[in-house]
């Protein structure tokens, strides 16, 4: 049950419905995030999210955001439309 209301407000948070703050704090670390957290965002499904977590066991944190791309699946597009979503770095 917490994990669906978690992933109703994911959802709702990275849809625009809920607003969000502008600074780091509210980014998706996709160093850190699992792959419900990253199902999450626009465009990343399941296999999308467990290639992301699979690709950071296999050849550690990513360095940019653009190096996402790294990962099988994912282009520049996609990369484009959750690059304000989601940061490298601690918080």
């Amino acid at each position: 049950m917490l994990m669906t209301l978690v992933m109703v407000f994911l959802t709702l948070l990275v849809s625009g419905f809920i607003p969000r703050n502008s600074d780091a704090a509210s980014l998706l670390n996709v160093n850190s995030a699992d792959t419900v957290q990253l199902t999450a965002l626009p465009g990343i499904g399941e296999a999308k999210a467990e290639a992301i977590v699979q690709y950071r066991i296999k050849n550690g944190p990513f360095l940019s955001v653009e190096n996402l791309s790294d990962v099988p699946g994912i282009g520049a597009k996609l990369i484009e439309k959750i690059r304000d979503l989601v940061t490298v770095q601690d918080q």
